[in-house]
């Protein structure tokens, strides 16, 4: 998943770096792509971290995969989750945490995860014309968007939850060294 997750991303950024979108206040179609492929990444990164290290995801990934309430929503639930994730990984013989990540981060994911459960809340706006129930999703609302803004909130997004990702992988393998030897 989290292979998924970083093809996404990237074409997210090439998507951006090459300006492949229309440069107006509001949201157009050239922007729901680049909009879709930086919310999928997140979604995979996000789900990615907890199959890989949440202590119930890890055993059955179906509940997160499989669950109704889930699906393609990025609700606040994740970041309790998550949050559970960083509190088991323990902390150093010091007292500090061994996974960082600051209040101001985790305040920068609230506002995203709110951001998307506001705006599209099952992952459809920007995926497909019309939702299930055959009505127009938010994407034609006439609202003004600013594409620089967006791309650089979920940069921010990504790169702490890419962050913390690498931080668990590499307590993982420690441990798992560590097991080996003993």
């Amino acid at each position: 998943m989290e292979s998924y997750a970083a093809a996404y991303w990237r074409a997210a950024k090439c998507l951006i770096e090459k300006k492949c979108f229309d440069d107006r206040d509001r949201p157009a179609f050239t922007t729901f792509p680049i909009i879709f492929v930086y919310r999928q990444a997140l979604e995979l990164i996000l789900k990615a971290i907890l199959i890989e290290h949440h202590p119930m995801f890890s055993k059955k990934p179906e509940l997160l995969l499989n669950s109704i309430d889930r699906g393609h929503k990025l609700p606040k639930k994740y970041l309790v989750d998550l949050r559970s994730v960083v509190d088991n990984a323990g902390v150093f013989d010091s007292g500090d945490p061994v996974v960082t990540i600051t209040s101001q981060q985790w305040s920068h994911l609230e506002n995203v995860l709110n951001e998307w459960q506001q705006n599209d809340p099952d992952g459809m706006a920007f995926r497909y014309s019309i939702d299930r129930k055959a009505k127009r999703p938010m994407t034609t609302q006439n609202s003004t968007f600013n594409m620089e803004s967006f791309s650089k909130a979920m940069e921010e997004a990504l790169e702490i939850l890419a962050g913390l990702k690498r931080e668990l992988d590499e307590i993982r393998y420690k441990d798992a060294l560590q097991s080996e030897g003993s």
